[in-house]
Protein backbone atom coordinates (compact mmCIF):
# COMPACT_ATOMS: atom_id res chain seq x y z
CA UNK A 1 0.00 0.00 0.00
CA UNK A 2 1.26 3.43 -0.50
CA UNK A 3 1.51 6.14 1.35
CA UNK A 4 0.57 9.83 1.21
CA UNK A 5 0.65 13.09 3.65
CA UNK A 6 -2.63 14.41 4.47
CA UNK A 7 -2.82 17.84 5.15
CA UNK A 8 -3.49 18.84 8.61
CA UNK A 9 -7.54 19.49 9.50
CA UNK A 10 -7.97 22.67 9.95
CA UNK A 11 -9.87 23.61 13.25
CA UNK A 12 -13.25 21.74 13.31
CA UNK A 13 -12.89 20.19 9.90
CA UNK A 14 -14.55 16.83 10.12
CA UNK A 15 -12.46 14.47 7.14
CA UNK A 16 -14.24 11.19 6.45
CA UNK A 17 -12.09 8.78 7.69
CA UNK A 18 -12.04 6.14 4.08
CA UNK A 19 -11.24 9.94 2.38
CA UNK A 20 -7.91 10.36 4.72
CA UNK A 21 -6.97 6.60 4.47
CA UNK A 22 -7.51 6.53 0.43
CA UNK A 23 -6.51 9.96 -0.85
CA UNK A 24 -3.34 8.08 -1.89
CA UNK A 25 -5.50 6.74 -4.89
CA UNK A 26 -6.75 9.47 -6.08
CA UNK A 27 -3.48 10.91 -6.27
CA UNK A 28 -2.12 8.30 -8.25
CA UNK A 29 -5.50 8.59 -10.52
CA UNK A 30 -4.53 11.56 -11.02
CA UNK A 31 -1.24 11.57 -11.96
CA UNK A 32 -2.10 8.49 -14.42
CA UNK A 33 -5.01 10.22 -15.74
CA UNK A 34 -4.34 14.17 -15.08
CA UNK A 35 -6.82 16.65 -14.08
CA UNK A 36 -10.13 15.60 -15.27
CA UNK A 37 -10.13 12.14 -13.84
CA UNK A 38 -13.96 11.82 -13.43
CA UNK A 39 -15.26 14.36 -16.03
CA UNK A 40 -13.74 17.11 -18.53
CA UNK A 41 -13.91 19.52 -15.90
CA UNK A 42 -10.80 21.87 -16.80
CA UNK A 43 -11.84 21.57 -20.77
CA UNK A 44 -15.75 22.93 -19.12
CA UNK A 45 -14.05 25.82 -17.44
CA UNK A 46 -11.68 26.82 -20.37
CA UNK A 47 -14.80 26.61 -23.00
CA UNK A 48 -15.99 30.09 -21.99
CA UNK A 49 -12.43 31.63 -21.86
CA UNK A 50 -11.69 31.10 -25.44
CA UNK A 51 -8.27 30.43 -27.26
CA UNK A 52 -6.02 32.74 -25.16
CA UNK A 53 -6.79 30.44 -22.34
CA UNK A 54 -5.73 27.34 -23.93
CA UNK A 55 -1.91 27.92 -22.97
CA UNK A 56 -3.66 28.68 -19.11
CA UNK A 57 -5.50 25.05 -18.86
CA UNK A 58 -2.37 23.44 -20.44
CA UNK A 59 -0.09 24.19 -18.50
CA UNK A 60 -2.74 23.89 -15.10
CA UNK A 61 -3.38 20.35 -16.27
CA UNK A 62 0.21 19.34 -16.57
CA UNK A 63 1.68 20.95 -12.93
CA UNK A 64 -1.78 19.08 -11.18
CA UNK A 65 0.07 15.93 -10.28
CA UNK A 66 -2.02 15.00 -6.91
CA UNK A 67 -5.55 16.45 -5.50
CA UNK A 68 -3.79 19.29 -3.13
CA UNK A 69 -2.24 21.10 -6.21
CA UNK A 70 -5.50 21.80 -7.69
CA UNK A 71 -6.75 25.12 -6.01
CA UNK A 72 -3.01 26.34 -5.90
CA UNK A 73 -2.57 25.79 -9.55
CA UNK A 74 -6.10 27.47 -10.72
CA UNK A 75 -5.25 30.47 -8.21
CA UNK A 76 -1.95 31.58 -9.28
CA UNK A 77 -2.80 31.43 -12.66
CA UNK A 78 -6.22 33.59 -11.98
CA UNK A 79 -3.56 35.94 -10.14
CA UNK A 80 -1.83 36.57 -12.69
CA UNK A 81 -5.02 36.60 -15.10
CA UNK A 82 -5.93 39.33 -12.49
CA UNK A 83 -2.70 41.26 -12.55
CA UNK A 84 -2.37 41.43 -16.28
CA UNK A 85 -6.12 42.70 -16.18
CA UNK A 86 -5.25 45.62 -13.89
CA UNK A 87 -2.34 46.10 -15.94
CA UNK A 88 -4.73 46.73 -18.86
CA UNK A 89 -7.07 48.78 -17.48
CA UNK A 90 -4.44 51.40 -16.17
CA UNK A 91 -3.13 51.37 -19.96
CA UNK A 92 -6.76 52.05 -20.95
CA UNK A 93 -6.66 48.86 -22.96
CA UNK A 94 -10.25 47.73 -21.70
CA UNK A 95 -11.08 45.11 -24.01
CA UNK A 96 -7.56 43.18 -23.09
CA UNK A 97 -8.89 43.72 -19.53
CA UNK A 98 -12.56 42.77 -20.49
CA UNK A 99 -11.53 39.54 -21.42
CA UNK A 100 -8.47 38.96 -18.79
CA UNK A 101 -10.80 39.66 -15.57
CA UNK A 102 -13.32 37.38 -17.02
CA UNK A 103 -10.61 34.63 -17.07
CA UNK A 104 -9.72 35.54 -13.69
CA UNK A 105 -12.82 34.91 -12.59
CA UNK A 106 -13.35 31.63 -13.82
CA UNK A 107 -9.98 30.70 -12.57
CA UNK A 108 -10.90 31.62 -9.17
CA UNK A 109 -14.16 29.39 -9.23
CA UNK A 110 -12.12 26.90 -10.33
CA UNK A 111 -9.50 27.15 -7.90
CA UNK A 112 -12.41 26.98 -5.35
CA UNK A 113 -13.16 23.13 -6.42
CA UNK A 114 -11.55 21.34 -3.96
CA UNK A 115 -13.08 23.36 -1.26
CA UNK A 116 -16.15 21.36 0.54
CA UNK A 117 -16.69 23.80 3.17
CA UNK A 118 -16.38 27.49 3.23
CA UNK A 119 -13.14 28.03 5.18
CA UNK A 120 -11.31 31.27 5.11
CA UNK A 121 -9.33 30.13 2.08
CA UNK A 122 -12.83 29.43 -0.15
CA UNK A 123 -14.26 32.48 1.26
CA UNK A 124 -11.30 34.34 0.13
CA UNK A 125 -11.52 32.73 -3.20
CA UNK A 126 -14.82 33.66 -3.95
CA UNK A 127 -14.59 37.35 -3.13
CA UNK A 128 -11.50 37.86 -5.13
CA UNK A 129 -13.71 35.68 -8.08
CA UNK A 130 -16.60 38.56 -7.88
CA UNK A 131 -14.53 41.04 -7.71
CA UNK A 132 -12.93 40.09 -11.10
CA UNK A 133 -16.29 38.95 -12.31
CA UNK A 134 -17.51 42.43 -11.30
CA UNK A 135 -14.91 44.27 -12.96
CA UNK A 136 -15.72 42.21 -16.12
CA UNK A 137 -18.94 42.79 -16.19
CA UNK A 138 -18.54 47.28 -15.94
CA UNK A 139 -16.02 46.82 -19.29
CA UNK A 140 -18.57 44.40 -20.80
CA UNK A 141 -20.03 45.62 -24.34
CA UNK A 142 -23.32 44.01 -23.56
CA UNK A 143 -25.48 43.68 -20.43
CA UNK A 144 -24.17 41.77 -17.78
CA UNK A 145 -25.81 40.72 -14.52
CA UNK A 146 -24.28 39.24 -11.28
CA UNK A 147 -26.44 36.99 -10.14
CA UNK A 148 -26.77 37.15 -6.19
CA UNK A 149 -27.95 35.36 -2.96
CA UNK A 150 -30.50 36.60 -0.24
CA UNK A 151 -29.92 35.85 3.59
CA UNK A 152 -32.12 33.18 3.24
CA UNK A 153 -29.34 31.42 0.64
CA UNK A 154 -31.86 31.34 -1.79
CA UNK A 155 -30.60 32.54 -5.33
CA UNK A 156 -32.30 33.78 -8.41
CA UNK A 157 -32.83 30.14 -9.75
CA UNK A 158 -35.63 29.98 -7.13
CA UNK A 159 -38.03 27.47 -7.74
CA UNK A 160 -41.25 28.81 -8.93
CA UNK A 161 -43.79 26.94 -6.61
CA UNK A 162 -41.69 28.61 -4.06
CA UNK A 163 -41.44 31.98 -5.55
CA UNK A 164 -43.18 33.95 -2.48
CA UNK A 165 -40.36 33.01 -0.45
CA UNK A 166 -38.07 34.25 -2.11
CA UNK A 167 -36.28 37.57 -2.82
CA UNK A 168 -34.95 38.14 -5.98
CA UNK A 169 -32.10 40.28 -6.26
CA UNK A 170 -29.66 41.85 -9.34
CA UNK A 171 -27.20 43.83 -9.56
CA UNK A 172 -27.32 47.19 -11.56
CA UNK A 173 -24.43 48.18 -14.00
Amino acid sequence: MATTTTPPAHAGEILPRRWVEQRWLLDNTIRAVGIDWDQPRSVTYNTPCGPEANADFAAIRQRVQKFADISPAFEATARRREAKARAAEEAEEFVTARQNYFMAAIHYAASQWPYDENNDKNVSLNQAKRDCYTRYAKLADHRVEARSSTPSGCSQRCNVRNSSSCTRTRATR
